[in-house]
């Protein structure tokens, strides 16, 4: 399932990396791989692989991983896509910075978006 976390901003798991239907029902222009395996298909999206091997990865580039889809989000569609959790937390971290929101209550809000989303990340160590 593609789920719009805000406005622009998706995320779906690594089944969806290849549904050319999907990706163009919800007028994705950039796909962001937070994965090092997931292979890319080939089609005329824009492509990103942010690779993570870890929830380390992202606390060592958070700030840079942020910044990039600050960028882009106001001016595309964005995806993000992981064979982990890892393109849900970039998604609280977002909310959490951007949308000036507690860590406290993220898991809730996220929760309260798609009841099927379920976090395993302790957000007050960032």
């Amino acid at each position: 399932m593609i789920t719009e976390i805000i406005s622009g901003i998706y995320i779906g798991d690594a089944n969806y990396i290849n549904d050319l239907n999907l990706l163009k029902i919800y007028d994705i222009n950039l796909l962001i791989n937070c994965s090092t395996k997931l292979p890319f298909i080939k089609n005329d999206i824009n492509k990103v692989r942010i690779p993570l091997n870890c929830n380390d990865d992202i606390i060592k580039n958070k700030e840079k991983i942020l910044s990039f889809l600050k960028d882009n989000f106001l001016k595309k569609n964005v995806l993000l896509i992981s064979d982990c959790d890892y393109h849900i937390i970039i998604c609280c971290l977002f909310i959490i910075k951007y949308g000036n929101i507690s860590h406290i209550n993220i898991k809730e809000i996220i929760k309260n978006i798609n009841k099927d989303l379920s976090i395993d990340f302790d957000f007050s160590i960032i």
